[in-house]
């Protein structure tokens, strides 16, 4: 009797071992149903993981791009929009004063030389904003406002000038200083901050790259920001209350603007092209994504009408089971002996 007692609870423990089995099959095929993943790629694999392998690295620089694209687009965004501000009020100021009359009217003379000193502060200003931790008129020198303060610029512009009574005096000394660029003694080595390098590359695709750099100090800024600050230092400067030599610097700086108001504008419309660039290589990195994405989720995928039969199997092949190990468990010894 004692062999047909061993017997029994081996067949028992077999039976618990399928039913755990059977167990651990239901889980997984429901979470493949769930999910529409294969629960063990490996084995749907069959341990060759290369072609898998090369689509996640393929997706992953895909996806890096796609950052890329972002950044640049944001920082290329906030260039255009400083710039074309500037150059609409550098111009509409530029305008009032070349129309001035001859006969300088004391208080709107005045005026134009508060505007000109409000209009170069913004600015200033403007071109100084830290956006998301990067200044985008720095050059390559991204941690570094690009410039000093508006009144530490006026106040240097004023030492600049010393005892000069005329404005073409004025306008010479200052285009002097403005236009050196070596020594540390000019604009550029007293105002600006940021790096003379402004080459920022951001690859934006596969074998695209974008350059988003640019510096308070290019040449299309710098004459924009001399005339609006050759204006405004006429409320700074001892001209003995001449309205005549007052109209004059105000017109001097005028011009300045209005002169290179076209090399603004270009220099606004090539950031505007990187900007198509930014957004072609966003599309193209959709559609590869997409393609990438297919291709894994391809692998990845089950088919859910099989896993759906085999989970009905499974289901039916435990329920044989339990009903089967219920028996056997709750066999008596008269039934045994039957």
């Amino acid at each position: 009797m004692q062999s047909n007692y061993i017997g029994d609870q081996v067949r028992i423990f077999a039976l618990r071992s399928s039913t755990a089995y059977l167990g651990e099959q239901l889980n997984k095929l429901t979470k493949e149903a769930a999910s529409g993943e294969v629960a063990d790629l490996g084995l749907r694999l069959q341990g060759d993981t290369v072609v898998l392998n090369n689509l996640e690295n393929r997706i992953a620089l895909i996806e890096q791009y796609e950052k890329n694209t972002q950044d640049a687009g944001f920082a290329l965004k906030w260039q255009q929009q400083v710039l074309t501000a500037a150059s609409d009020s550098s111009v509409e100021f530029a305008n009032k004063v070349l129309t001035l009359p001859q006969a300088y009217d004391p208080v709107a003379v005045d005026e134009l030389v508060q505007e000109a000193a409000e209009k170069f502060s913004i600015i200033v200003d403007q071109l100084n904003r830290d956006v998301s931790g990067r200044y985008a008129f720095s050059g390559q020198n991204v941690s570094e406002r690009p410039l000093r303060s508006p009144n530490d610029i006026i106040g240097k512009m004023s030492e600049i000038v010393g005892q000069a009574t005329s404005a073409d005096e004025i306008f010479q000394k200052i285009s002097v200083w403005f236009d050196t660029e070596t020594n540390g003694e000019g604009f550029d080595g007293f105002a600006y901050n940021g790096a003379s390098e402004n080459n920022i590359r951001f690859s934006i695709a596969e074998g695209e790259t974008v350059n988003i750099g640019i510096s308070a100090i290019d040449p299309e800024i710098k004459n924009m920001l001399k005339g609006l600050a050759i204006a405004a230092l006429a409320d700074h400067v001892d001209l003995g209350d001449d309205n005549v030599e007052i109209g004059r610097l105000l017109k001097n700086g005028a011009r300045e603007i209005w002169n290179n108001e076209v090399n603004l504008i270009q220099r606004i419309s090539a950031i505007g092209a990187a900007q198509e660039e930014v957004e072609r290589g966003e599309v193209r990195n959709a559609a590869v994504l997409s393609e990438l994405t297919t291709a894994r989720n391809d692998i990845r995928r089950v088919d859910l009408y099989e896993t759906s039969s085999a989970i009905l199997e499974t289901e039916s092949q435990l329920r044989n089971l339990y009903l089967l190990t219920a028996r056997i468990s709750s066999l008596s010894l008269a039934d045994y002996l039957r």
